[in-house]
């Protein structure tokens, strides 16, 4: 059944997906549409907020001329700035910005990627509710538990048989022996 109740909204959706809690709302038949909308704004503002501090740290980088800068090893050799050294010299002078960015790039592709999932569920006709009920029963026809109950369970009925085979084998001779 593609309609289920929701515990949370004490509701029944029609084609149920999920419950949201981003949206507090569920999400099924009527506003699959606007949830995938929903993720594909935040990934847009994701990567936008991304590119603005990118443009915001590279122009701070050319206001201190960090490329052009040089430091001195312990041997005392004059050495040129590199991605360590620039990367560390901006997470002490622009900490929130750097983590910042490095936030909105983690959130931006988790958002990417389950965007990505629920338009691949849409173009196959599948809900998330669905897909994770088919991969649980797949898992468990193929765990070990099951293969072992159900090669028993062959083991048993073959015995089984036999046994009647045998019973059967057994009456024909004792009415032959009558005759």
């Amino acid at each position: 059944a593609r309609s289920k109740h929701c515990r949370v909204c004490n509701r029944c959706v029609a084609r149920f997906d999920h419950h949201c809690i981003w949206m507090n709302s569920c999400i099924g038949f009527w506003n699959i549409r606007w949830f995938i909308l929903f993720l594909l704004m935040h990934c847009i503002i994701c990567f936008y907020g991304t590119y603005l501090i990118f443009f915001h740290l590279s122009t701070f980088i050319a206001k201190h001329r960090l490329w052009e800068a040089h430091y001195f090893s312990t041997e005392g050799k004059h050495i040129p700035m590199d991605y360590q050294f620039v990367f560390k010299y901006l997470m002490y002078h622009q900490a929130t910005a750097m983590i910042l960015c490095i936030l909105m790039i983690c959130v931006g592709l988790m958002l990417a990627f389950f965007l990505g999932q629920h338009i691949w569920y849409s173009l196959n006709n599948w809900t998330t509710n669905e897909k994770l009920k088919f991969d649980a029963i797949e898992s468990t026809y193929k765990s070990e538990e099951y293969q072992e109950y159900f090669k028993e369970l062959e083991m048993r009925k073959k015995k089984e048989k036999e046994l009647k085979s045998d019973k059967s084998d057994g009456n024909k001779g004792k009415k032959e022996k009558k005759e």
